[in-house]
């Protein structure tokens, strides 16, 4: 398909499976992509819909950056800007401001984006909106958490790290994966003990036992111009085996209807509450009207403001619930794949991945 006038086209960076996923969701619809790669294995310089153009490693630094904005300067039209790791990510956002002179950049906020690329940071507002994680320990220091029991994940608090002005340091590079599992107290205290001396800031997690396919995805965009989009996927195969990205995703008309049926539920739960809400502050309004003293108004105020928050949090709980009921009934109604499924030990909830498709080379 021949790209269209009307569509920004697309730079992806760096070359990998969720690039590959990339090209083959927006050429078909007529977006030009241009993939930068930096070595001969990447799988979406491969691909017939894709330009590719050469560009350092994240690794490089600042010169990864330079690369990026060059190639962002022989467009016309600012191309949209997809990063598909985690460094690369961060450095984009360090040049978030040069690189918006020639791209439209895709990314949250950096206050957002520092919350969720910090698990520890993640699991509190996991917690907060009532969604269940696997119990954890930060490790401070040299203090060692007396009620952990074996095997036990070992894992980063957050899996790149800063270690100068435009210098990444990787969990995954470092050590190979991105968490491991450690069979007893002295394996465990020796990865830490070399992580801690790389910089890393570490945790240990109860492991969830599973097969690699019980692992769904379940991901919302939102759009600043109102749009929205959902998609489901389930692993088939990661890589590396224990703890590892989906190399392989599937995705089917069962997952997004039971996904619609669940938003539709929580459509229905907002709208429930919204007239709840208006019901009370009506009722408020009243009350503050009979008040004779300042002593009773504040009373009234403190007492509505109390209930608010108190509603609110409730109904944030209520739609976590709706959303991951229809989530557990999109894995139940599932087909089963032919293929025997790996064993693995796996970290939930995973980090859904950036694109919702088949990836396959």
């Amino acid at each position: 398909m021949q790209p269209r006038a009307d569509l920004a086209p697309a730079v992806i960076v760096p070359d990998s499976l969720t690039a590959l996923g990339l090209v083959r969701s927006l050429a078909p619809r007529g977006v030009a992509c241009t993939v930068a790669a930096w070595n001969a294995l990447g799988p979406a310089r491969y691909s017939r819909y894709a330009r590719v153009v050469t560009c350092p490693p994240p690794s490089a630094g600042r010169a990864f950056l330079d690369a990026v904005m060059t190639i962002g300067r022989t467009f016309a039209t600012p191309p949209v800007l997809f990063v598909t790791d985690e460094s690369s990510m961060l450095l984009v956002q360090r040049g978030r401001d040069e690189l918006a002179q020639h791209f439209r950049i895709a990314l949250p906020p950096v206050e957002q984006l520092a919350r969720w690329v910090s698990k520890p940071r993640l699991y509190e507002a996991s917690a907060a909106a009532g969604v269940a994680t696997p119990q954890t320990w930060v490790l401070a220091g040299t203090r060692w958490p007396a009620d952990v029991s074996y095997p036990i994940v070992v894992k980063p608090a957050q899996r790149v790290i800063w270690v100068g002005d435009y210098t990444l340091r990787s969990f995954r590079h470092d050590f190979g994966c991105k968490a491991l599992l450690a069979s007893d107290a002295a394996h465990a205290q020796a990865i830490v003990t070399r992580a801690h001396e790389l910089g890393y800031e570490m945790m240990l997690q109860r492991p969830v036992p599973g097969e690699v396919t019980d692992l769904l995805t379940a991901g919302v965009f939102a759009g600043r111009d109102g749009s929205r989009a959902l998609f489901t996927a389930r692993k088939l195969a990661q890589v590396p085996r224990d703890f590892g990205d989906g190399s392989v995703l599937e995705t089917g008309r069962y997952a997004l209807d039971r996904w619609t049926h669940g938003m539709f539920e929580c459509s229905r739960e907002v709208g429930a509450f919204a007239m709840a809400r208006w019901q009370e502050e009506l009722e408020t309004w009243k009350a503050l009207g009979n008040c004779r003293s300042l002593d009773e108004l504040m009373q009234c105020q403190c007492g509505f403001l109390q209930k608010a928050a108190s509603d609110y949090m409730a109904e944030a709980g209520k739609l976590v619930q709706v959303m991951m009921d229809a989530a557990s009934a999109t894995l139940r109604t599932a087909p089963t794949p032919s293929a025997p499924a790996q064993q693995t030990w796996e970290v939930a909830p995973a980090a859904p991945p950036p694109a919702s498709r088949r990836q396959a080379p």
